[in-house]
């Protein structure tokens, strides 16, 4: 009994917590060792204090933010930047130095053009150092640009009409400024069209200070879809040409469109398919009233909706005669009707060398082009 509790008394001491974990601990420890000379030897960069993302909030044209960021040399040695990339023509930088002493700083300033720039903005800034890593650091500035003046449309204004009968708008404004020394200049019609007669009047305001009320009238005199661009010059600040830009679109009836409008097609022993997108002016298009002129023999039409109810996916498959046929004939065209709406007509045309290649299995979007398909739009 002795001897067996001897015996017990041994193997409890050979597999003591301490010698079974020291080898473990033993090898941990050397890794440890082994990755606080790895980070000793390595040269992590600069480093950035505080966000590198500022937020501008609101701004106008008449603004030129400008932001400073600092980055810190936290390293024993002295670090280089080799560059500053701007990813915009509107930024301009420039650093306080481009060698940076240990515990040293650099204070990278970034001011944004905002000129051309409307609504929501991000502009970026790559700032780069030297060695074999190339280490960068990503700068941005983000805010909202607003117009000089406000009251206009932020999209384009889309006017409609069921006939000629109708088709006749009028439109006001209230334009306030954003700055009490901005006035406005007399407006005037950057696109002569012969299917609208346009007129635009401006009457300065008492109420609020430096306001105005543009009142603008179209009459359409034709049957189609037509646009037109308002524009106001605005002065009062010195040594800027600023402009409000107004872009209306008229619509009279209903107009059907294709994409492409052009066919190019070549002789060939293979049947051919070819893919247009077709968009009404009514939110769900039926497949089964599309008709389309000639219809040849050997000629295959097959319409389908899809994703954008408006829009129709038309597959046209052709023989070979069938292509034969249609480039005998002279100014060829395939036309496209939907009721109520105006015909969209297709180009026919001889593919030459360079137009429009035919794939393996026959297939050939017209110019290259081919729509979207019902999955994808």
């Amino acid at each position: 009994m002795k001897r067996f509790l001897v015996m017990i008394l041994w193997v409890l001491a050979a597999v003591r917590p301490g010698n079974a974990e020291e080898p473990q601990d033993g090898v941990r420890v050397r890794r440890m060792s082994a990755q606080r000379s790895v980070a000793k030897d390595a040269v992590p960069g600069l480093e950035l204090v505080g966000t590198n993302v500022v937020s501008l909030g609101r701004l106008t044209l008449l603004d030129r933010p400008q932001s400073v960021f600092v980055l810190t040399n936290r390293t024993a040695q002295t670090l280089a930047i080799s560059s500053l990339r701007r990813t915009c023509s509107c930024i301009t930088s420039s650093a306080d130095t481009l060698s940076v002493p240990p515990r040293g700083s650099a204070r990278i300033t970034m001011t944004l053009d905002l000129t051309g720039i409307h609504g929501f903005f991000k502009r970026a800034l790559w700032v780069t150092m030297s060695g074999p890593a190339r280490n960068r650091i990503l700068l941005q500035q983000t805010g909202t640009v607003t117009p000089l003046y406000e009251g206009l449309p932020a999209e384009d204004l889309v006017l409609r009409a069921p006939d000629l009968a109708a088709a006749c708008w009028t439109n006001t404004f209230v334009l306030a400024p954003t700055n009490p020394r901005l006035r406005l200049e007399a407006p005037l019609f950057a696109t002569t069209n012969g299917a609208l007669r346009q007129t635009a009047a401006l009457v300065t305001n008492a109420v609020p200070p430096g306001a105005y009320t543009l009142t603008v009238v179209l009459q359409a005199l034709t049957n189609v879809h037509a646009e037109t661009r308002l524009l106001l010059p605005i002065t009062g600040i010195e040594g800027r040409n600023d402009l409000l830009l107004l872009k209306i679109n008229t619509k009279v009836g209903q107009r059907l469109t294709v994409k492409p409008d052009q066919l190019y097609l070549r002789a060939s022993t293979r049947p051919t398919l070819n893919r247009f997108l077709l968009r009404t002016d009514i939110e769900s298009a039926d497949p089964a009233l599309l008709t389309w002129t000639p219809k040849l023999e050997g000629m295959t039409v097959t319409p389908q909706p899809i994703k954008s109810k408006s829009g129709l996916l038309v597959a046209l498959s052709l023989t070979p005669q069938a292509v034969k046929t249609w480039l005998a004939q002279p100014e060829a065209t395939l036309t496209f009707a939907y009721p109520n709406h105006t015909p969209a007509t297709v180009r026919v045309l001889p593919a030459q060398a360079d137009d429009a290649a035919e794939d393996d299995n026959g297939t050939n979007d017209a110019e290259g082009d081919r729509p979207p398909s019902p999955e994808r739009k």
